[in-house]
């Protein structure tokens, strides 16, 4: 039997993306107080790639600080991670890889701690970094927290850990999307058991560690229910080419009652389950205060999945430049770097959201009659829609739309429909189970 938390978990920090200061709400980092930020782990941009690290700079005593994992549940006794670290600047800090099997999540100092590996690098140099060490290691629990513990003091408060491509637990073959901070980007709806659409659900899983239910990038599934009632599609059952998507299109329109820009919109659909004062950004898949929004190169605004000029939409305007479903809180400068490019050619958005652009993108294609293609490469978005399956998140997403906004994105609802109406189904007939 499974051990209790995510069967699978992996990190390599946004190799991509800007720096941010903190690191994902996924990991716990203690210590906790502001005046404690210079001994924190932390997030590092350096020679293009981003990092956890940490250094005793600026202490004036001993320094221990903790970068903690997320629970881990498995179905076996032991448990692989793997990793990567780099050491700086002498490498006399103590730098430890600890488990916990009765962590409960807060207070490292009354856990039983048991000691995996202490990391040493002989080749650290005294005024510069070592090369990366990959490291592999069986943690011998199925269920457990995977702590990185930093041990320094103002005598070696120069020497410094980095740790990156951290991997915990085995993907299973139904997962295998991946992603940063990844509970899997094969993510998915629970299967409704009709094993003619199977491939685009998946099964349920256990609750995630933080939250009522998981993030994009650390996905969880069948702990959020749609909304729309058990008839709510039952009028497409045995319909099929352009009578299908007629019909559709009249379910998600008739009960249309307009958009809102407001920012707050978005910090309700877009809000993360696990800080209720933040919101997730959509293409990195990072936590950012909801106050933070506006303009400038630290903020967040709203993207426009389906480019405004690939639309034709006036930005804020009622109809689809201002339609909830498919505009997402999103960082700026990774809002500029996409502009209107092409979704799958282009630009290409990571694993744990290529599914939900995908299923965004059809959405503004049927309500507005537009041609997907001008948004994204169909072969890639058909592909994205089976290997990043709806999750929870997306779900809950959907259901906050609809009681704002009037209508649902159905392809959140029934996955199986974008190759009915898209896809190489379209001459099928649609049974709805």
């Amino acid at each position: 039997e499974s051990g209790e938390g995510v069967a699978y978990f992996s990190d390599s920090f946004g190799d991509s993306h800007p720096t941010y200061t903190a690191l994902s709400n996924d990991w716990l980092v203690l210590p906790t107080s502001d005046a404690d930020d210079v001994k924190k782990f932390k997030l590092k941009l350096f020679n293009g790639n981003n990092y956890a690290y940490v250094s005793a700079y600026q202490a004036s005593g001993d320094v221990v600080s903790w970068m903690i994992s997320p629970k881990v549940g498995s179905a076996t006794e032991t448990t692989p991670a793997s990793f990567s670290t780099q050491a700086a600047y002498g490498n006399t800090a103590i730098f430890k890889v600890l488990y916990s099997s009765d962590f409960d999540g807060e207070n490292v100092d009354t856990a039983t701690w048991e000691e995996l590996k202490t990391i040493t690098d002989p080749s650290t140099p005294d005024d510069g970094y070592s090369s990366w060490n990959d490291h592999s290691i069986d943690v011998p629990s199925n269920s457990f927290y995977l702590a990185f513990r930093y041990e320094g003091n103002s005598s070696n408060m120069t020497s410094t850990w980095a740790v990156d491509n951290v991997v915990i637990g085995t993907k299973s073959d139904d997962n295998s999307g991946g992603g940063d901070n990844s509970g899997g980007g094969d993510t998915g709806g629970v299967d409704p058991g009709n094993s003619n659409y199977s491939d685009y659900y998946r099964t349920a899983t256990a609750a995630p560690a933080q939250g009522a239910y998981g993030i994009p990038s650390s996905p969880s599934w069948g702990h959020v229910s749609s909304t729309a009632s058990a008839s709510f599609y039952s009028s497409l059952n045995g319909l099929s080419g352009s009578a299908l998507r007629d019909e559709l299109k009249s379910l998600v329109a008739v009960n249309y009652s307009g958009t809102d820009y407001d920012w707050e919109r978005f910090e309700e659909a877009d809000e993360d389950p696990r800080n209720t004062n933040n919101v997730m950004l959509i293409y990195q898949g990072v936590s950012t205060p909801k106050n933070n929004h506006g303009g400038n190169s630290s903020n967040w605004n709203r993207e426009h999945v389906f480019a405004c000029s690939n639309g034709g939409f006036n930005r804020g305007s009622k109809g689809g430049g201002s339609d909830n479903h498919h505009i997402r809180a999103s960082d700026v400068r990774e809002n500029g770097a996409r502009g209107n490019k092409k979704l799958g050619s282009g630009y290409i958005p990571g694993d744990h959201v290529k599914g939900d652009t995908a299923r965004m993108t059809y959405y503004v294609s049927l309500v507005y009659d537009i041609d997907p293609s001008n948004n994204i490469n169909e072969s890639w978005a058909l592909a994205s829609n089976l290997s990043d399956k709806v999750d929870d998140w997306e779900i809950n997403r959907n259901n906050i739309v609809n009681k704002n906004q009037g209508n649902r994105n159905p392809f959140i609802d029934h996955p199986e429909l974008v190759d009915f109406i898209f896809g190489d189904r379209q001459n099928e007939v649609y049974i709805i189970e």
